[in-house]
C-alpha cells in the first residue's frame, strides 16, 4: 500500500509535466545483458516477477542463454547457476504459482513445447516440465506466447500457449499432473493459426475467465469460457485484423475490460460494448496514429491518476500515450534519447517507491526506464493471498480476480494478472472501498483498507442456508440447512473418477431440530428465518412447523446426516435420555470430555487438514461410555459441523486422482481386546 501521503492536493498538469522516465540500466546492473538475436528460433523475452519473495520485482530474461536475475537493494545479480536453472534456449516465460505452494515457479517456451521449472521454496528451481514430449506440445509448430489462468475455476492455474498451427491447453491436475484438453475445451485455433500473444479477463461480465488471441493469421480472436471445460469463439466480436501484441485493461473507466491491439504496425484500441463484444474506438486511439512500426502494446497508469495510459514498442521504440479520460495523447520528451527498435516490454515497480517502470528488450540488450515522478500522486499496491491448507477454493495469488477501487468520484477495474496489483488512486489519499470478486465467484469488500494487509478473509464459496428462530429478545443462528445437492453441482469427489457428473435436480426433503427454548412466540406467532448468505439461490417449495411434546428428561433428535443425493427420507424421531460420554480424547492423547459435555458450539478440531476446504487427514475420536449393562442397547448421536468441500473443489479433486469421501467408521474394542 501507499505510503506517500501528504495534505497538499497534486495538481494533474504538474504531475505530468515533471513525469519522465530515466535510463537505469547501468545502476541497476543490467548493462551488457543482451538478448540474442530477433531471429533466433526463441524469441527472447521478459518476466518480471518476485520469484526469491522478498518483495521487490527480479527479472527472468529469456533468449539464446536464458538469465535470472534477483534484485538485491536495485542491483540486478546474476543467479542463474545458483538457482539449478539451463542455459539452453527459452521464449517466452511467466511467472506463476502453479502447484500453490506460496512460491513462483517458471513456465517457459522451448523448443520442445512448455517446460515448468518449479520452485522449492528455497530459492532454487526443479524440472517440473509436463511428462516427455506430451502429444499437445507437438500439435503447433512453434509457441509465441504463454500465460497461467484458473479457466476452470477449480483453486489452480492452467496452461494457455499460442503458436503457430495452433494453440495448447494444458489442464492442472494437481498431483495427476497436466493434461491436454486443447481440443475438448474448443481451443485449437486450426492448423492455419498464428497466435502471436495471448491474455485473459472476464470480457462479457459473466463471472469466468474469457481468453483473447492476438493471431496474425487469423486476426484477434476471443473464446467465451462457457464453462465445464468448454470454450466457444465468438466469431466477429473484435473488429480488427491480425494482430502481434493484445492488452487488456478498463481505459475509459466504465467498468467493463477494452483492448489494445498492435495490428499491421499500427495500434488498434476497441472499446468492450459490456457484453464481451467490441467496437473500434478511433477517436481515443486518433493521436496513436504516429506510432508506427509497432509490434508491442502495454496499459500501464505511470502517473498513478487511476486511469489506464498505454505504452507502445515497436521499430520507432517505446512511445507513451497519456490517457485524458478516454482518449489518449502523445508524451514526447519523457523518455532517454537513442533507445532505438524495442522488442518487448515488461511492467514493474522495480525500486518498489510507489510507480511503474519499464524494462525494455532492445537488440543491444535490456534497458531499465525508471519511472521518476509517477509517485506523486497516491497509490495501492494489493497483493492478494490466498488461503492454503485447508482451503485450496483460489489459486495462492488470486489470479484472475476481478478489482474494483473506489476513490472519491474515481472508478477503476482491473485484473489481478500478478501478484501485486498497482492501482493508482490519483490525488486521493486512500482507497474508500476495495471489492474483490475471486475467481471462485466469492466478493469481498474491504473498507478503507489498511496497510500492508494480505486479502483473503473469505471462508465460503457457497453454504447451505442459514436458519435463525426468534428467541424472545432477539434472533439467534441454530444451524444450517444442509440440503442434498445444490442444482448442476458436480459430484466429481464422490467417486465418477474424472467422468463429467451432476447431483440429481430432485428436491431435497429434510427435518430440522429446534431446540424448545430456542423458539418463543412474537406477537401471537413463532418466527423462524431462512437466509442464503452467500452464492447460492434457494428455492422452498414447503415448509412444515412441527411440534413434539416430550418429557424434560428427554431429548428428541432427528437423522440430520449430510448425505449424498438420494430418495427423500422419513420424519425418525429418536427419544434418547441425557448420558454423556464418561471420557473422551482424541487420537493424540487429548482430553475432550467437558468439550463434549454440552451442545455450546465448541468442536473437537485438533486434527489436520487436508488440501482443500472439506478434507481431513484420518483421525480418531475415542468415547469411554462408563459402565454400561451388558444386556443394554448402545446408541451413539453425534452433533458436529460439516464443513464441505464446494462445487469447484470437487472439480479440482476429481481432477487430482484423490480418493472418494471416506464415510467415518465406528469401532469398538473386541472380547480380545484389539479394536475391531
Amino acid at each position: 500500500f501507499s505510503f506517500e501521503f501528504s495534505l497538499a492536493v497534486p495538481d494533474p498538469a504538474a504531475v505530468l509535466a515533471a513525469l519522465r522516465f530515466a535510463d537505469g540500466t547501468r545502476l541497476a546492473g543490467l548493462a551488457g545483458l543482451g538478448a540474442g538475436p530477433s531471429d533466433a528460433p526463441l524469441a527472447p523475452a521478459l518476466a518480471p516477477g518476485d520469484w526469491d519473495g522478498d518483495g521487490d520485482e527480479d527479472l527472468f530474461v529469456t533468449g539464446d542463454r536464458p538469465t535470472l536475475l534477483r534484485d538485491d537493494l536495485g542491483l540486478m545479480e546474476d543467479v542463474t547457476e545458483a538457482a539449478g536453472l539451463p542455459r539452453s534456449p527459452l521464449g517466452p516465460a511467466r511467472f506463476a504459482d502453479l502447484d500453490n505452494d506460496g512460491h513462483l515457479d517458471i513456465v517457459a517456451v522451448s523448443p520442445a513445447g512448455l517446460r515448468i521449472f518449479q520452485a522449492t521454496g528455497e530459492e532454487t528451481f526443479t524440472d517440473g516440465s509436463p511428462a516427455p514430449e506430451p502429444a499437445g506440445t507437438r500439435r503447433a509448430r512453434a509457441l509465441h506466447d504463454v500465460l497461467a489462468a484458473d479457466l476452470d475455476h477449480d483453486g489452480d492455474l492452467d496452461l494457455f500457449a499460442v503458436g503457430d498451427g495452433g494453440y495448447l491447453l494444458l489442464r492442472n491436475g494437481g498431483e495427476a499432473g497436466w493434461a491436454d484438453l486443447t481440443e475438448p475445451w474448443g481451443l485449437a485455433g486450426g492448423a492455419d493459426a498464428a497466435g502471436r500473444e495471448a491474455a485473459f479477463a472476464d470480457l462479457d461480465d459473466d463471472g469466468d475467465l474469457d481468453l483473447i488471441v492476438a493471431d496474425e493469421a487469423r486476426g484477434t480472436r476471443v473464446f467465451s469460457n462457457e464453462r465445464g471445460g468448454r470454450f466457444k469463439e465468438r466469431a466477429g466480436a473484435v473488429p480488427a485484423g491480425p494482430a502481434w501484441s493484445v492488452a487488456v485493461a478498463d481505459y475509459d473507466n466504465d467498468g467493463a475490460f477494452d483492448l489494445a491491439l498492435a495490428a499491421s504496425g499500427r495500434v488498434v484500441v476497441l472499446r468492450n460494448r459490456g457484453d464481451g463484444t467490441f467496437v473500434r474506438d478511433d477517436a481515443a486511439a486518433r493521436p496513436l496514429a504516429r506510432a508506427a512500426g509497432v509490434r508491442a502494446v502495454r496499459f500501464v497508469d505511470v502517473d498513478n491518476d487511476g486511469r489506464q495510459d498505454l505504452v507502445t514498442a515497436g521499430a520507432g521504440g517505446v512511445r507513451i500515450h497519456h490517457n485524458d479520460g478516454g482518449r489518449f495523447t502523445g508524451l514526447s520528451g519523457r523518455l532517454p534519447d537513442g533507445l532505438g527498435e524495442v522488442r518487448r516490454i515488461a511492467v514493474a515497480d522495480y525500486n518498489q517507491d510507489g510507480d511503474l517502470d519499464l524494462f525494455a528488450l532492445t537488440p543491444d540488450g535490456v534497458r531499465l526506464l525508471r519511472n521518476d515522478g509517477g509517485n506523486v500522486n497516491h497509490y495501492l499496491d494489493l497483493r492478494l493471498t490466498g488461503l492454503a491448507t485447508g482451503s485450496g477454493k483460489n489459486n495462492r495469488f488470486g489470479i484472475g480476480s476481478r478489482i474494483e477501487v473506489r476513490a472519491g468520484d474515481l472508478y477503476q477495474v482491473l485484473i489481478a494478472d500478478d501478484p501485486t496489483v498497482h492501482v493508482g488512486l490519483g490525488a486521493n489519499r486512500k482507497a474508500d472501498v476495495v471489492r474483490i470478486e475471486w475467481p471462485n465467484g466469492v466478493g469481498q469488500d474491504i473498507y478503507f483498507p489498511g496497510t500492508d494487509q494480505d486479502l483473503e478473509d473469505q471462508i465460503l464459496k457457497g453454504s447451505c442456508p442459514f436458519l435463525y428462530t426468534w428467541t424472545g429478545e432477539r434472533f439467534e443462528f441454530q444451524k444450517d440447512i444442509m440440503w442434498k445437492s445444490a442444482l448442476g453441482m458436480p459430484t466429481g469427489i464422490q467417486g465418477n473418477q474424472g467422468r463429467r457428473a451432476y447431483a440429481p435436480a430432485a428436491a431435497s426433503v429434510e427435518y430440522v431440530r429446534i431446540p424448545g427454548d430456542a423458539l418463543a412466540e412474537r406477537d401471537g406467532r413463532y418466527t423462524l428465518q431462512v437466509t442464503e448468505e452467500l452464492w447460492e439461490t434457494i428455492y422452498f417449495d414447503e415448509v412444515d412447523l412441527v411440534a413434539v411434546d416430550h418429557p424434560d428428561d428427554v431429548d428428541v433428535y432427528v437423522n440430520e446426516r449430510f448425505v449424498p443425493p438420494g430418495p427423500p427420507v422419513s420424519l425418525d424421531l429418536r427419544y434418547v435420555r441425557d448420558r454423556r460420554p464418561a471420557r473422551a480424547y482424541t487420537g493424540r492423547g487429548r482430553d475432550v470430555t467437558e468439550e463434549l459435555a454440552r451442545r455450546d458450539f465448541r468442536f473437537v478440531g485438533d486434527f489436520d487438514l487436508g488440501p482443500v476446504q472439506g478434507l481431513a487427514e484420518w483421525h480418531d475420536l475415542v468415547l469411554d461410555p462408563g459402565a454400561v449393562p451388558e444386556d443394554a442397547t448402545l446408541r451413539l448421536y453425534l452433533s458436529g459441523w460439516v464443513f464441505p468441500a464446494d462445487a469447484s473443489l470437487n472439480v479440482q479433486l476429481a481432477q487430482s486422482g484423490a480418493e472418494g469421501l471416506r464415510a467415518p467408521e465406528l469401532q469398538v474394542i473386541g472380547p480380545d481386546g484389539a479394536w475391531t
